[in-house]
């Protein structure tokens, strides 16, 4: 893995981001996150606004706007000191979401962001006022931001009726459970960002239907050191739509195999136990139409850098993907945590980390997932390099992007 170098302005930066979906939960674009590591006394906040502009850039030049978001566009907050550089962001304007906080909109900056507007810029006014002094704001915005933590429950009702009357799109942020989101969606939100898709919804005890009571006892067999390979040959043979998504995968250019594995029993032979199991619960979950991609893609990259921080610090890397793609099991079967792993073969240190954050792999999987949801100051604490989280972050995302693109075909 390379690092930027220690001059570069990217390298005690995170670079986080987070969803914004529509109202069928894909994923329409991503807001990027930036946050710097301050390694001295902080500056005024005109020079600290002027750095971040200048590290915002670098990491639209150094990093490039597919390796942040795939093809979806991504958000970006305007600052004062973005303003004047926006024009010159290294992405195509069809591809930006610009938002502007209310302190930005004032009547001097309004002939620049009708000059950004008219690049192909889309705006997003941020935190609705409502304001006869920002009707001319209101003619350039795309979509407006409401935080529905701050906006009293009778106004939020109102607002997407009023916002569709101006012509413009309601997202509603920090939305924090599926359960909100969907009391959102009813009310007539166009957009929705916030963490409710790497937190469950409140589960009820409710049997597991049929595909995913399956799949569980195929995660149980491939995971018993004592089963017998011909029983996993069976198991996987009787399922032929997952026999042939399973040999498509491990043929593919993505996996790129030493040799074509024609049969199952050749991809238990080449493969071997533990990675057969990887890449069969990787086929099987990816199968589960019930749950957005969205899901998916985060279980993916949680497994993906648990893995890679697994093999930085000497663990194996196997045991730190398994940790961080069961430690989402419960987002994607929806049951809790603890009843999903519990028939599970797992060892009682992988369980352990899982359920409770404990010993090596428990704290690696407390770092994903404080980058996950960009928890910086943990961050900070941690004993990695900061390029180092960044980078391996990054390559989680791309790979579990391809990986689900490949699996689900979305």
């Amino acid at each position: 893995m390379t690092h930027p170098s220690s001059q570069s302005p990217l390298h005690d930066l995170f670079v986080g981001r987070q969803a914004i979906c529509n109202v069928q939960l894909g994923v329409y674009a991503y807001e990027l996150l930036f946050r710097a590591v301050p390694r001295a006394a902080p500056p005024d906040a005109k020079r600290a606004d002027a750095a971040t502009s200048t590290v915002i850039l670098a990491a639209f030049q150094d990093i490039g706007i597919d390796r942040l978001a795939g093809s979806r566009p991504v958000a970006v907050n305007l600052s004062p000191g973005l303003l004047d550089l926006a024009s010159n962001l290294p992405a195509p304007p069809e591809r930006v979401i610009l938002e502007l906080p209310l302190a930005l909109v004032r009547p001097q900056t309004l002939p620049a962001l009708r000059e950004l507007k008219a690049l192909g810029y889309t705006l997003a006014l941020d935190d609705f006022s409502f304001s006869t002094k920002l009707a001319s704001v209101y003619e350039l915005a795309d979509m407006i931001k409401i935080d529905v933590r701050a906006t009293e429950a009778p106004k939020l009702a109102r607002l997407p009726k009023l916002l569709r009357r101006l012509g413009v799109r309601s997202v509603a942020k920090k939305v924090e459970t599926l359960d909100e989101f969907e009391q959102l969606r009813d009310q007539g939100f166009d957009l929705f960002q916030g963490y409710f898709l790497s937190r469950p919804r409140t589960l009820q005890a409710r049997k597991l239907a049929a595909n995913k009571h399956a799949l569980l006892a195929l995660l149980t067999l491939l995971y018993d050191p004592h089963s017998e390979t011909v029983q996993i040959e069976a198991a996987l043979g009787s399922d032929p739509g997952l026999s042939y998504k399973l040999m498509r995968l491990i043929n593919s250019a993505f996996f790129t195999p030493p040799r074509t594995i024609n049969s199952l029993h050749d991809a238990i032979v080449i493969l071997g136990r533990r990675r057969l199991a990887t890449w069969v619960a990787l086929t099987a979950l990816g199968r589960l139409e019930d749950q957005p991609p969205e899901i998916f893609r985060i279980a993916l990259a949680r497994g993906r850098m648990c893995e890679r921080l697994a093999e930085y610090t000497g663990h194996r890397g196997g045991d730190g993907f398994a940790v961080g793609l069961f430690s989402a099991l419960h987002l994607l079967l929806g049951q809790s945590l603890g009843k999903l792993l519990r028939p599970l073969p797992l060892s009682e240190d992988l369980k352990r980390a899982i359920l409770e954050h404990r010993g090596p792999l428990g704290g690696l999987l407390s770092t994903v997932l404080a980058y996950e949801r960009n928890r910086w100051r943990n961050l900070a604490r941690t004993k990695f390099p900061m390029d180092l989280l960044r980078e391996t972050r990054l390559e989680a995302l791309e790979w579990a992007g391809s990986l689900s693109g490949l699996v689900r075909g979305g």
